[in-house]
Order: structure tokens, then sequence, then C-alpha cells
């Protein structure tokens, strides 16, 4: 069964908060001393879900006020982005999706109109051929930090949905939602002036290295953003051949060390690794190329909200061509809001 693990808002959270006025109406009052523990439990519960709900309205009026002031008609047409904004506040996938796409499982963060297929040709986007022929600096400086062995915990499986990633899934995450870790781009200086020097539009999800652990697979799952391209660059690949894999919709293919795959991850995936090898690859996220320039900008501005009401704070705006500088380049996971949205 294909589990959904995108950047979805809380099914369970909107159906808790359009739900507690209908149950308040039916359930007769009790009234209970401020100094009850039930009373307590009670008004803690309302103020949170109260809080929450405010909260997200906060974040909404904040969108629909910036999209409003921060961008003007000439610019460019705004139209799918608020779509995308809609049908976010409604929590649920928009009409317009398509249906008739095997494998395509969208989330409500979803911008109509553009093209959807699970492989794109790597070599259509300029700067890939660049970063595979330096991808000897990246394997380079990947094995000096593996070789180097202080923090083997820095490969984290830190994922929000570990229960599909498994175990055997880690990560070391140069950017995530835009925001760069300096601790990490310390440790890849060379790597990090490389990507710098390219023009990749960097999307809102990350950069990172992934590895996979032998005998190990992550289950079948959509990431749901469909303005999102991912790459993998192959980094450290097991030898045996057809051992290690990705499936995308209906077509499996393997890794191959300096060379690039571009997916589309709304679609269903999976990976295995049979080898008894671990697998490296270098993950970047990027602009579905279809998005305009305007777009862009104001997806931008609706993930950088974002990480304000979360509690993140980072250097460069999230999206942006190139990495900010290092004393810009900061990540503070998670604040007290974090649930509010999906990872």
């Amino acid at each position: 069964m294909m589990r959904h693990v995108g950047g979805s808002f809380p099914i369970l959270l909107v159906a808790v908060l359009l739900l507690l006025p209908i149950s308040q109406a039916f359930l007769p009052p009790m009234h209970f001393s401020l100094s009850s523990p039930m009373s307590t439990r009670r008004h803690r519960r309302s103020f949170s879900l109260l809080t929450m709900q405010s909260l997200r309205d906060q974040f909404f009026a904040a969108v629909d006020h910036n999209l409003k002031t921060k961008f003007s008609p000439e610019q460019g047409d705004l139209s799918r982005v608020r779509a995308f904004v809609e049908s976010c506040k409604a929590g649920s996938i928009p009409p317009t999706a398509p249906t008739d796409l095997p494998y395509f499982q969208p989330s409500e963060e979803y911008v109509p109109g553009l093209t959807a297929k699970p492989w794109h040709d790597p070599h259509s986007f300029e700067w890939v051929q660049a970063l595979e022929d330096a991808s000897p600096i990246i394997q380079d400086e990947l094995r000096g930090v593996l070789g180097a062995g202080r923090d083997p915990r820095d490969f984290k499986g830190d994922s929000n949905v570990m229960t599909v990633m498994g175990a055997g899934w880690t990560a070391l995450r140069m950017q995530r939602l835009g925001l760069w870790n300096d601790h990490v781009c310390a440790r890849f200086p060379r790597t990090l002036s490389l990507l710098a020097s390219l023009s990749i539009p960097f999307a809102v999800r990350g950069v990172m290295f992934a590895r996979q652990a032998p005998g190990t697979g992550v289950q079948p799952h959509s990431d749901g953003r469909n303005f999102i391209l991912t790459l993998h660059l192959g980094l450290q690949v097991p030898k045996e051949e057809g051992l290690c894999w990705m499936r995308v919709a209906e077509e499996r293919r393997g890794w191959e060390e300096g060379k690039a795959v571009v997916i589309d991850t709304t679609f269903e995936h999976e990976t295995g690794n049979a080898s008894e090898e671990e697998r490296y690859v270098l993950i970047i996220d990027f602009w579905h190329p279809e998005l305009t320039p305007v777009e862009r900008a104001a997806l931008r501005e609706f993930y950088d909200l974002r990480n304000t009401f979360e509690g993140r704070t980072g250097g460069g705006g999230v999206g942006e061509g190139r990495p900010p500088p290092m004393e810009k380049r900061r990540e503070k996971n998670g604040g007290w809001l974090a649930g509010l949205f999906g990872g």
C-alpha cells in the first residue's frame, strides 16, 4: 500500500478543529473549579487546539497579505500559486489534479498546470553536466568525511516519516526547507563552493547526502509536492548490478557513480539495496522548470513564512539560487509550532 509522506497539513488536526464546536454544542455544560485536575486538563487541551487554529489562521492571513503587497500584476500571473494556497487551506487535493496518471499521488500542496512525469532527462537542465563533471570533488570530500569517522551520528534518520524510510536510510543535510546547516556545510567546503557556482534553482525541500545501508530499502511512498523535482547524483554505488535500485512509477533503475538521475517524487517511488555495500547519493531538490520566476518567488515567500511560524531561522531565502554566505547558514529545527505543518 502506498504511503503519502509529502508536506501535508495534518488531516486529524483539521478534523478535530471542525468537530470541536459541534461536540461542544451537544454536550451539556460541565462546571469545575479551576483547581480540579479535570478542569485544568480540559482548559489546557482547549487552549492548545484554539492556539493551533489561531496560528494556522494567522499564517494564511500573512500569506494572503504578502501575496497582495509584495507582488504586482506587472510581475506576472500568480493564479496558480493562489490555487496552491487555497488547496493548502482546504487541506485537500484539488479537483484539477489529474487522476489518470498511474502512481501519481499529489498532496494538497499542489500547483496546477505543471507537466507530470516520473523520470526527466537530467541533461535537459543546463547545470547537471557541470555537476556530473565535478562529481570527483564531491566523492573525494564525502570519502574524507566518512573516513574521519568523527561523528557517525551526523548521518541521521531524521525524516518525519521514518516508518516509511526505514532504519537503513539516513541523511546528512546541507540544506533543509531552504535553511543551510553551517555544521554540515563547513565539512564540505568544496562541495558547497561547487553548488554555489552552478545555476541550480534550489527548491524548498533540501540538499543532502543520503545513505542506504546494505539489506535495507525505503517503502513505496509519494512526497506529494508536484512543483519540485529531485536529482540524485551517484557517489558510492554497490558494484554488483541490479542489487541496488530505485523504482519510480512503473520503472526501476539503478544509480551510476558520477551520473545523475532526475525524478518527480510526486509519483510513488521506493528503493532497495540487496547488496552488502552501502549506497551514497547527493540529493538536490529544485523547482519544476515550468514555474515562472514570480511563481518561484511567491512559493519561496510561502515557505519562508512557514519557517517563521514553525520557529526555524536561517540566512538566504528559501530556494535562492546559491547557498548563502557561511555566517548566514544556520538551521534551528522546529519550534513548538512544528506539528502544524508536515515536513
